[in-house]
């Protein structure tokens, strides 16, 4: 008998998306799938249209779980909320408006079964956004440098590659549910990340990340993203929980990272503590950066971080325009 494959799918507003996330999950070649939905009080149709699909299709899966909170919980409330009601032995979480690629759960469950050990993963995502009807795909984030370097690290190594900033792509992800049960769900206090301070956790109690170097995920990006666009929109709790985050996990494991990595992470910290004091703008942002000019790894990586500049600030005044301004 193939083991569930659990799929929880976190909505909030998203009436015009959502429909294209679960049709993907339908087309599945894995046959053992649960689908967990988790709306987090939507204001709009989406739990309507939730409940519409799931009556005409719930059929195809092994099993189907809705819950609609009350009130709205924030991100890793949701999330937490979905992973909890989830019954199969491997399960991931995907946002209403990402899109599984053809194969994908298949390819994970595979993968899990060949890396008994495996218990936190990741695979690869393909972000775009939406242009007058078209697709228009960007950069990978977890480009091949952080590919290699996460295959061959240990877990101590990979603690020092994730303490220094988030790297991984939330869709990608997936687990043993074993793991949460383990080590704790999302915690609920965070209202912007669901994953980076879980990533730590799983690190600091010893879990090493697997990397399936295949892509699962089409990672669609908008003026809502947090990731898309928190440096520029005057998002100040992305800052403050990015802050917590060092204080919390980082910081009181210093002595884990080089003399290279402890400016690194020094130099992020009084950045962002700087944006939280004279203000969460662009502007700002500009001319904070200085912050960064102590870091000898900014240095390092200088090269392929302008490049990855240039085509981000392109599609940036593509995707936002004047809001930026």
């Amino acid at each position: 008998m193939d083991s569930v494959f659990s799929i929880v799918v976190v909505t909030y507003n998203q009436k015009d998306l959502v429909l294209e996330t679960l049709e993907s999950i339908y087309s599945q070649t894995y046959k053992a799938i649960e689908l967990v939905i988790s709306d987090d009080a939507s204001t709009d149709s989406t739990p309507e249209i939730i409940k519409a699909w799931v009556e005409q299709k719930g059929d195809r899966f092994v099993n189907v779980v809705l819950n609609f909170n009350k009130q709205n919980r924030g991100i890793s409330g949701n999330h937490s909320a979905g992973l909890k009601l989830a019954s199969g032995e491997f399960v991931k979480y995907l946002g209403g408006d990402d899109i599984l690629l053809p194969g994908a759960v298949e390819k994970m469950c595979n993968f899990l079964l060949e890396n008994k050990e495996a218990r936190f993963c990741t695979s690869r995502v393909k972000p775009f956004y939406e242009d007058q009807g078209s697709r228009i795909f960007l950069d990978d984030s977890f480009d091949k440098w952080t590919v290699r370097k996460l295959l061959s690290a240990n877990v101590e190594e990979q603690f020092r590659i994730l303490g220094r900033r988030s790297v991984l792509d939330a869709p990608g992800t997936f687990f043993r549910k074993s793991v949460f049960e383990d080590f704790g769900y999302p915690d609920e206090s965070y209202k912007t990340f669901e994953d980076w301070h879980e990533w730590l956790k799983f690190l600091l109690n010893g879990e090493r990340l697997y990397v399936l170097n295949e892509y699962t995920v089409l990672f669609r990006k908008h003026p809502r993203s947090t990731s898309t666009s928190a440096i520029y929109s005057g998002n100040r709790r992305f800052y403050q929980e990015s802050l917590r985050v060092y204080r919390e996990y980082v910081l009181p494991n210093i002595d884990r990272f080089s003399a290279a990595e402890v400016i690194s992470i020094y130099s992020i910290v009084k950045l962002y503590t700087g944006l939280l004091k004279y203000g969460v703008d662009r502007q700002t942002y500009k001319r904070l950066r200085y912050c960064r000019m102590i870091d000898p790894l900014w240095w390092l990586e200088l090269p392929r971080s302008l490049m990855r500049k240039i085509r981000y600030e392109l599609t940036y005044n593509k995707m936002f325009g004047e809001e930026s301004k």
